[in-house]
């Protein structure tokens, strides 16, 4: 059982006092904790299942495999080490030729993780072997949209440095400046052509390596060589896709902290040209009524069309700006980069103790648009649980935002459109609705009113059904009373009217109540469906003789299909295939004959 939340409240009381915000957190900390053991138990619970059945599967060998001990090892945290020791106590040994086989597989494909041609995790002797050949990129342009004039400075293809690279080559190119963005903080890294005159290089992506930005992509045409004056083109539709999002994922931030509360700090962040990715910390999942509250938010700061000021301020001076964010555990370069959407930057560092948490401001490397209204539009798409006290929300901004809320409203339209339809048609409508809402990109805020607004239409489809069934029922009843014997004693037939289970049985006890003395099978084929209903009910006298209802139900299933069975006196199955149905019939008939001749 976990006990070491239970410490809490001591150490609360021991350091309370230098560290206030146990105090006021206390309870918080202790919930942490507590969630914690129990996901750390269940890990431990799983490890130690699958173990015991590694150790039950390990026969006369009396050994316990090396891809085990790995899977224990990565997956639910157990050190080798404690496998030996459980292995020794079950009387087993472990493989750890085949073990470490495992470990060093796992680490190249770590290595390896970048795939080919991918030079952004230098080595320390390349990227030396680089820094006495190249100064640093100057990344200073990256918020320029406009074509930038640079040199190659360095060409690297897989890891090594060349002075040239052909057309089809994949190569890393080193430029003196750019305005490319290197991926980091979440944004994507930028994507465009390199172009001098009988020269293309396509960049499909750019990350940063120490002091360099690396354009990673292909020589689409003519020879690039070191010291190559060229053009860098970047895909600005791309970027301002990237720029739009980035700016709303700090109003999304701001919401967050508004809505749900200080605690809510980042831990993460994706930023791409079709969407966003938001991390924050919580001790509970928000309420439907928050989220909206969230998302209002933030397309309201995007009507107010704010300015979006950044530019740099030193560190300890930035740190002192009341109401300012920072990701948890980021290492800040001195001075540091700061992204403020109201107030201006000089307007912040003149009063820094004014309360600016009404306000987005954070610490922030990245690229944005220079006003909210740029944004356009924001949809609150997802939300869910990362890992313990860790939530991520997804979202979308532009047109795709703008289409997200005009679908939510056309559904809307179209829930009340399905409502006026006669019962007659509402079965059909109604289930093309719910398939059309399932496929369906709508804002979580909308979401909750669609399924409002379904309430009503479900429970009518509920009533339609309970009263189709109960027609279905009178009238499976009705055919089961004009129903007679065979020759042989026995009652067979087929009643497809009796379109569920409840009915079928219905006219089972019908023909029970007039013929109680005589072994019946009905089936119901649904040919829609596809598939085919058995019940068989066989009394004292025909068992007797040899005739069981679990084996009569399941030849007629077999002959179908399907399978099914049970008691020698009532047996239900049923059959994939409702072509089969009259076959199956007349497998039944001729069990029965030969069981009761």
């Amino acid at each position: 059982e976990p006990c070491l939340f239970e410490m809490v409240p001591a150490v609360t009381q021991s350091l309370g006092p230098v560290f206030p915000e146990l105090i006021r957190e206390e309870a918080k900390v202790q919930t942490a904790i507590h969630d914690e053991e129990v996901a750390f138990h269940r890990t431990l619970g799983r490890g130690t299942e699958l173990f015991a059945q590694a150790a039950a599967e390990a026969g006369p060998s009396k050994v316990i495999d090396g891809k085990t001990a790995f899977r224990l090892h990565d997956t639910y945290g157990f050190p080798v080490d404690l496998t030996q020791v459980m292995a020794e106590e079950a009387g087993l040994h472990v493989d750890l030729e085949a073990y470490e086989s495992e470990m060093e597989a796992a680490r190249e494909r770590s290595r390896s993780g970048g795939g080919a041609g991918d030079d952004a995790d230098l080595p320390p002797e390349r990227l030396a072997a680089l820094a006495e050949r190249v100064a640093a990129t100057d990344d200073t342009k990256r918020d320029s949209h406009e074509v930038c004039s640079a040199t190659v400075g360095a060409l690297l293809i897989s890891g090594d440095l060349v002075e040239e690279a052909q057309a089809g080559d994949e190569v890393s190119v080193v430029l003196d400046q750019t305005n490319f963005y290197a991926e980091m903080g979440g944004q994507v890294g930028d994507t465009g052509t390199l172009e001098a005159e009988g020269i293309c290089v396509r960049i499909h992506g750019t990350k940063r390596c120490g002091d360099y930005v690396l354009h990673m992509g292909v020589v689409e045409s003519g020879t690039l060589r070191s010291g190559q004056p060229l053009q860098t083109c970047l895909d600005v539709q791309r970027r301002s896709g990237i720029e739009a999002h980035h700016t709303a994922t700090h109003l999304l931030n701001l919401g967050l902290r508004t809505v749900v509360g200080e605690e809510s700090d980042q831990r993460g962040s994706l930023v791409e040209p079709d969407r966003l990715r938001f991390d924050y910390a919580t001790s509970s999942a928000p309420s439907p009524e928050e989220l909206q509250q969230v998302e209002s938010l933030v397309r309201e700061a995007i009507r107010e069309d704010l300015p979006v000021a950044t530019g740099p301020a030193p560190l300890e001076a930035a740190k002192s700006i009341r109401g300012l964010r920072a990701v948890f555990g980021e290492r800040y370069p001195d001075p540091v980069r700061v992204v403020s959407i109201g107030p201006a930057i000089s307007e912040l560092l003149a009063d820094p103790a004014c309360d600016w948490s009404n306000r987005s401001i954070e610490f922030c490397g990245g690229t944005h648009v220079d006003r909210t209204g740029t944004v356009d539009e924001f949809a609150l798409l997802g939300e869910g649980s990362l890992s313990a006290g860790v939530r991520r929300l997804t979202g979308v901004v532009g047109a795709a935002a703008t289409q997200a809320h005009q679908t939510a409203k056309n559904l809307s339209r179209e829930i009340d459109q399905v409502a006026q339809t006669s019962d007659d048609q509402f079965a059909e409508a109604f289930a093309s609705l719910l398939k059309t809402i399932d496929s369906a990109t709508v804002p979580l805020s909308a979401r909750s009113v669609i399924d409002a607004q379904l309430v009503p239409l479900r429970n009518r489809a509920k009533q339609l059904r309970k009263a189709a069934a109960a027609g279905s029922r009178d009238l499976a009843i009705d055919c089961a009373r004009q129903l007679v014997p065979e020759s042989a004693g026995f009652v067979i037939a087929r009643v497809d009217m009796a379109d569920d289970r409840d009915a079928l049985m219905a006219a089972l006890d019908t023909v029970r109540g007039n013929q109680p003395e005589a072994p019946v099978l009905l089936l119901a084929a649904d040919v829609e469906a596809n598939k085919v209903s058995i019940v068989a009910r066989v009394p004292e006298a025909g068992i007797t003789k040899g005739l069981k209802a679990g084996d009569w139900a399941r030849c007629a299933a077999e002959a179908c299909g399907g399978r099914g069975g049970g008691r020698p006196d009532m047996a239900q199955a049923g059959g994939k295939d409702a072509t089969l149905a009259d076959a199956a019939l007349e497998a039944a008939r001729h069990f029965a004959n030969e069981r009761l001749a």
